[in-house]
């Protein structure tokens, strides 16, 4: 399972082994102990790419991926959002796909950061 963490400056992406089910109900049991709110919703996520990124073609070829201009691309994720608060932009996004394709996103991702941290 893929999973998104938006936080206020950053996005973390990372692969997860267990189960959809076994993630949510971890967070609702912490939520719960901690006596905060937790908001569990179907929802959409995006990631920005860079375009000419080696492998971008590779993934589109197994996801819709949409040309934002020449140096980027978007990617699209169906899955849960968990958040604090109902309209929050802070959370957790989980998205279920292939082993494969979580591996090569969260590897894209790795070396987008890696390249924007050089250019800096």
């Amino acid at each position: 399972m893929l999973k998104i963490v938006y936080a206020a400056e950053t996005i973390t992406v990372t692969r997860l082994a267990k189960p959809l089910e076994k993630v949510v109900a971890q967070r609702a049991v912490l939520a719960v102990r901690l006596g905060q709110a937790l908001h569990i919703q179907k929802g959409v996520a995006t990631l920005l790419l860079p375009a000419g990124l080696v492998g971008v073609a590779a993934l589109g070829k197994k996801l819709p991926i949409c040309l934002v201009d020449e140096e980027a691309v978007e990617l699209t994720l169906g899955g849960t959002w968990l958040s604090g608060e109902a309209e929050g932009q802070d959370g957790v996004f989980l998205a279920v796909l292939p082993t494969t394709i979580e591996s090569l996103i969260v590897t894209l991702w790795q070396t987008a950061r890696l390249l924007a941290s050089a250019t800096l």
